[in-house]
C-alpha cells in the first residue's frame, strides 16, 4: 500500500473543482456548497494521478458528475425551492469527469465477494452478501435495497 500526498497540482485541482462544485446551484442568488473537501480532494487526486476510476460512496458528488440535472431536482425537492444551476461551471466539470469509472464500497465489495477474494472472513453465501451490502448502506453507502436485491440476483449460480 502506497500513501499519496497532495502535490501542488492536487491542491490546485482541488481548489478548482471546489470553485465549481459548489458555484454550480443556486438558490435565488446565492451558491449552495454540495461538497466537502474529501469528495473534492479525492477529484482532485483523480486528475493529478490520472487514474482509470475513483471510489465515491457520496451520492451528491457522483450524481455532479454523472447525472445533474437529476441533482439539481434533487436538490430543488430536498429544499423545496426553485434551484437554479449553471451549466457551463457544470460542462467544465463535467469534461474533467466524462471518463471516470466511479465505483462505490458496495459496487468493491459485491465484486470481491463473487471472485471469491473473501476467504473465510466472508461465508460465500447471498445473505452473508446481503448483509454486508447492507452494512455498507448503513455505514453511507449510497446504494438503495433494490440496488442491493439486484446485486444478489446477479450472482454466479453453482
Amino acid at each position: 500500500m502506497e500513501i499519496v500526498h497532495p502535490t501542488q497540482e492536487t491542491q490546485k485541482w482541488a481548489v478548482q473543482i471546489e470553485e465549481w462544485a459548489n458555484h454550480s446551484f443556486f438558490i435565488g442568488k446565492k451558491p449552495l456548497a454540495i461538497l466537502q473537501a474529501g469528495e473534492i480532494e479525492t477529484m482532485a487526486l483523480y486528475l493529478s494521478l490520472r487514474a482509470d476510476a475513483m471510489a465515491i460512496d457520496e451520492r451528491t458528488c457522483r450524481m455532479l458528475m454523472e447525472e445533474p440535472l437529476r441533482l439539481q431536482n434533487h436538490i430543488g425537492s430536498k429544499y423545496d425551492k426553485k434551484i437554479t444551476a449553471d451549466q457551463a461551471v457544470i460542462a467544465k466539470l463535467q469534461n474533467q469527469f466524462k471518463s471516470a469509472l466511479i465505483v462505490r464500497s458496495c459496487d468493491l465489495l459485491a465484486w470481491t465477494y463473487s471472485h471469491g477474494l473473501f476467504g473465510y472472513e466472508l461465508a460465500q453465501n447471498p445473505a452473508t452478501l446481503e448483509a454486508s451490502l447492507f452494512a455498507v448502506k448503513t455505514a453511507g453507502c449510497a446504494v438503495s435495497s433494490q440496488e442491493i436485491l439486484d446485486y444478489i440476483v446477479r450472482l454466479p449460480k453453482n
